[in-house]
Protein backbone atom coordinates (compact mmCIF):
# COMPACT_ATOMS: atom_id res chain seq x y z
CA UNK A 1 0.00 0.00 0.00
CA UNK A 2 1.39 3.12 -0.71
CA UNK A 3 1.06 5.88 2.08
CA UNK A 4 2.52 8.81 -0.08
CA UNK A 5 -0.65 11.17 -0.74
CA UNK A 6 0.48 12.49 -4.55
CA UNK A 7 0.89 8.96 -5.55
CA UNK A 8 -1.43 8.21 -7.95
CA UNK A 9 -1.03 4.54 -7.87
CA UNK A 10 -2.24 2.86 -3.98
CA UNK A 11 -1.36 -0.65 -4.62
CA UNK A 12 1.83 -2.10 -5.99
CA UNK A 13 2.47 -6.06 -7.19
CA UNK A 14 6.31 -6.75 -7.15
CA UNK A 15 7.39 -8.83 -9.88
CA UNK A 16 10.18 -10.90 -10.33
CA UNK A 17 11.15 -13.03 -13.53
CA UNK A 18 10.65 -16.23 -12.24
CA UNK A 19 7.03 -14.50 -11.05
CA UNK A 20 5.05 -12.23 -13.08
CA UNK A 21 2.77 -9.49 -11.99
CA UNK A 22 -0.28 -10.17 -10.32
CA UNK A 23 0.60 -14.36 -10.52
CA UNK A 24 -1.01 -16.85 -8.39
CA UNK A 25 0.81 -19.36 -9.29
CA UNK A 26 4.19 -19.19 -10.51
CA UNK A 27 5.64 -20.75 -13.99
CA UNK A 28 7.22 -22.88 -12.36
CA UNK A 29 4.73 -24.40 -10.12
CA UNK A 30 2.31 -24.42 -13.18
CA UNK A 31 4.67 -27.01 -15.00
CA UNK A 32 4.64 -29.10 -12.30
CA UNK A 33 1.35 -29.64 -12.06
CA UNK A 34 1.03 -30.36 -15.42
CA UNK A 35 3.75 -33.03 -15.18
CA UNK A 36 2.20 -34.55 -12.08
CA UNK A 37 -1.23 -35.07 -13.28
CA UNK A 38 0.44 -35.66 -17.40
CA UNK A 39 3.68 -37.94 -16.28
CA UNK A 40 2.21 -39.58 -13.16
CA UNK A 41 -0.49 -40.48 -13.90
CA UNK A 42 -2.71 -39.06 -11.72
CA UNK A 43 -6.27 -37.29 -11.96
CA UNK A 44 -6.02 -33.53 -11.68
CA UNK A 45 -7.80 -33.81 -8.42
CA UNK A 46 -5.68 -35.81 -6.72
CA UNK A 47 -2.44 -33.33 -7.92
CA UNK A 48 -4.50 -30.37 -6.84
CA UNK A 49 -5.22 -31.59 -3.09
CA UNK A 50 -1.22 -33.07 -2.86
CA UNK A 51 -0.18 -29.27 -4.08
CA UNK A 52 -2.66 -28.13 -2.05
CA UNK A 53 -4.86 -25.64 -4.77
CA UNK A 54 -7.86 -25.79 -6.32
CA UNK A 55 -8.46 -28.53 -9.02
CA UNK A 56 -9.29 -25.85 -11.61
CA UNK A 57 -5.87 -24.12 -10.87
CA UNK A 58 -4.55 -27.82 -12.38
CA UNK A 59 -7.08 -28.07 -15.04
CA UNK A 60 -6.55 -24.69 -16.52
CA UNK A 61 -2.92 -25.01 -17.01
CA UNK A 62 -3.50 -28.82 -18.06
CA UNK A 63 -5.65 -27.28 -20.65
CA UNK A 64 -3.31 -24.59 -21.76
CA UNK A 65 -0.28 -27.80 -21.69
CA UNK A 66 -2.83 -30.03 -24.10
CA UNK A 67 -3.76 -27.32 -26.12
CA UNK A 68 0.12 -26.81 -27.26
CA UNK A 69 0.90 -30.56 -27.42
CA UNK A 70 -2.13 -31.51 -29.88
CA UNK A 71 -1.81 -28.18 -32.11
CA UNK A 72 -3.91 -27.77 -34.87
CA UNK A 73 -6.99 -30.00 -35.78
CA UNK A 74 -7.59 -33.49 -36.48
CA UNK A 75 -6.87 -34.94 -40.23
CA UNK A 76 -10.64 -35.74 -42.12
CA UNK A 77 -11.72 -38.97 -41.51
CA UNK A 78 -10.91 -41.18 -44.44
CA UNK A 79 -12.66 -44.10 -43.29
CA UNK A 80 -15.95 -44.41 -41.45
CA UNK A 81 -16.79 -46.99 -38.91
CA UNK A 82 -19.87 -47.61 -36.90
CA UNK A 83 -19.63 -44.72 -34.75
CA UNK A 84 -19.42 -42.54 -37.76
CA UNK A 85 -22.57 -44.01 -39.60
CA UNK A 86 -25.00 -45.19 -36.99
CA UNK A 87 -27.81 -42.42 -36.42
CA UNK A 88 -30.08 -42.73 -34.02
CA UNK A 89 -30.59 -45.08 -30.99
CA UNK A 90 -29.36 -48.14 -31.42
CA UNK A 91 -32.26 -51.06 -32.41
CA UNK A 92 -31.97 -54.13 -31.13
CA UNK A 93 -33.89 -57.68 -32.32
CA UNK A 94 -34.05 -60.64 -31.20
CA UNK A 95 -32.02 -63.39 -33.14
CA UNK A 96 -34.60 -66.56 -34.20
CA UNK A 97 -33.67 -69.73 -32.30
CA UNK A 98 -34.45 -73.03 -32.50
CA UNK A 99 -35.02 -75.31 -29.15
CA UNK A 100 -34.74 -74.16 -25.96
CA UNK A 101 -34.00 -70.41 -24.79
CA UNK A 102 -36.03 -67.32 -25.63
CA UNK A 103 -32.53 -66.00 -27.46
CA UNK A 104 -31.90 -63.78 -24.14
CA UNK A 105 -31.54 -65.68 -21.39
CA UNK A 106 -28.08 -68.49 -20.83
CA UNK A 107 -30.14 -71.25 -20.14
CA UNK A 108 -29.34 -74.28 -21.22
CA UNK A 109 -27.29 -74.22 -24.66
CA UNK A 110 -28.82 -74.92 -27.32
CA UNK A 111 -26.08 -76.94 -29.75
CA UNK A 112 -27.78 -77.79 -32.61
CA UNK A 113 -27.10 -74.35 -34.27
Amino acid sequence: MCTNITCGRKVFTESTPGVPPRARVTPRAKILLADAVLDGDRSVSAVAGDYGCAWHTVHDHLVVVADAALGDEPEPVAVLGIDETRRGKAKWKLAPRSGNGDGWTGGTPDWSI
